[in-house]
């Protein structure tokens, strides 16, 4: 059962500017880190990241630069306001997530890699962000509640 999330959680981490800039929950992260905004500079190490993270879950890379160049460019959604990424200590890029709505309609999508050798707290304070983020964009109060996959997932059982 997912646990539901305080009622102010989504007035807590709306900014003025649109987009969310602090995670719901209470993770933080480590000393050390910070999070902000890509910049058409950063192309190369998030391409890094997500190939680090495509080897470690799927075996072989599955994103290219032009993929990256297209996250940040497609409709929909802006950089300054659906993306983040994470640094970590000395500056080096451990963590990139994005919304993505290809149509403009009512179904946010959302991609999160941290790199398999950062702190854990990156992947959750990304998707803590994505999630308060997709609230705002809906014009609710409080994050959708969690998502509960069913029994049974493409003929495969799930534990």
């Amino acid at each position: 059962m997912c646990p539901d999330l305080p009622a102010d959680a989504a007035h807590r981490t709306a900014s003025p500017h649109g987009g969310a800039t602090q995670p719901l929950g209470e993770t933080a992260l480590p000393a050390g880190h910070r999070l902000r905004r890509p910049t058409e500079a950063d192309i190369p190490a998030i391409l890094a990241v997500v190939a680090a993270a495509d080897v470690a879950v799927l075996g072989e890379v599955d994103f290219t630069t032009e993929d990256v160049r297209d996250a940040l460019a497609a409709p929909n959604q802006s950089p300054q306001h659906d993306h983040w990424v994470v640094e970590g200590p000395g500056g080096t890029l451990v963590g990139w997530g994005y919304l993505q709505n290809h149509y403009g309609g009512g179904t946010e999508d959302f991609d999160v890699y941290p790199h398999p050798d950062a702190d854990p707290s990156v992947r959750a304070v990304l998707l803590d962000l994505l999630l308060s983020r997709i609230a705002e964009r809906a014009g609710r109060g409080r994050p959708p509640r969690c998502w509960q996959p069913p029994v049974s997932w493409w003929g495969t059982t799930l534990g």
